[in-house]
């Protein structure tokens, strides 16, 4: 018996056709006998007809080519409406749904939580290492980065790059569990990656097909980039900014010469960009 693990999907409008690559150039080339989804499936508690649409097929694709197919519900916002799992609608295509945050098979810890040791826990960790020794693995979602406590304890990690603090992550990661408590870690081709870039001349040189975000690490940066900026809003698959520069700005807020404050005379800079998405993508970043 060989079980296939997958974590956090988070089904989106805007990364269907990157999910779907995944899958259909990644996951489903692996051979198993049961697949076991370990939590948010979907991004958000009320999912669009788009994403209903591509979810069912995608699950009716999953129970025709591995049969048993199990998925568990998140802990949070992104799969519960009500009191009730979004995915409970899932049990009339043949899936089984385990409406809660953890289950335990064969000796196996399945869930969706971060421990008091998980890199991003940030105090909701469920319970500690210690609190899992009597399994013979425990496989976890929820924190989207790849992290391995020993041999028998693991966060898999999501499937794409969702947020810029993964960038770090080199991979992103299914796993294969056999009857012989063998685990094997498969790293997947096909997720879009993430990349900081901290000037204009380091994104201009960048690969399109990538998630990019600049960081623009002082006042003078920032003016000399704001007018730039729309040239890259269409050339990679993702495009964000972070404005990072908080220590300058307790220097002037303090300078003598200026009575405006540092975020007043970015406010002033963003309002003469004259692309409005890059403007609103700006704020955003002040934000």
């Amino acid at each position: 018996m060989r079980t296939l693990l997958i974590a956090d999907i988070h089904i989106e409008d805007n990364a269907i056709e990157e999910i779907d690559s995944i899958f259909e150039n990644d996951i489903c080339k692996l051979k198993a006998d049961r697949i076991i989804q370990l939590g948010d499936l979907f991004d958000k508690n009320r999912p669009t007809p788009n994403e209903l649409k591509f979810t069912t097929h995608l699950i009716n694709k999953l129970i025709k080519q591995y049969k048993d197919v199990t998925l568990l519900a998140g802990n949070g916002s992104h799969e519960f409406l009500n009191g009730v799992a979004v995915i409970e609608y899932m049990k009339e295509l043949g899936a089984k749904i385990i409406p809660k945050d953890h289950f335990v098979q064969e000796n196996i810890y399945y869930g969706h939580h971060m421990l008091h040791e998980s890199m991003l826990e940030y105090g909701s960790g469920k319970c500690g290492l210690k609190d899992l020794k009597q399994y013979n693995y425990s496989i976890l979602a929820h924190q989207h980065n790849f992290q391995k406590f020993n041999d028998k304890v693991y966060h898999l990690g999501s499937i794409r790059y969702q947020n810029f603090n993964e960038a770090s992550d080199e991979n992103k990661y299914v796993a294969i569990l056999t009857d012989n408590k063998e685990l094997e870690l498969i790293a997947l081709k096909s997720p879009i990656k993430m990349k900081d870039f901290y000037s204009l001349v380091e994104l201009e040189k960048a690969d399109k097909n990538i998630k990019a975000r600049l960081c623009i690490n002082s006042f003078e940066q920032f003016k000399k980039s704001i007018n730039e900026i729309h040239k890259y809003k269409l050339k990679f698959s993702q495009f964000k900014v972070k404005l990072d520069f908080e220590e300058e700005k307790v220097e002037l807020e303090k300078a003598d010469n200026s009575n405006k404050k540092l975020e007043e005379i970015l406010q002033e800079g963003i309002a003469q960009v004259k692309d409005v998405e890059v403007r609103e993508m700006l704020q955003k970043a002040l934000e």
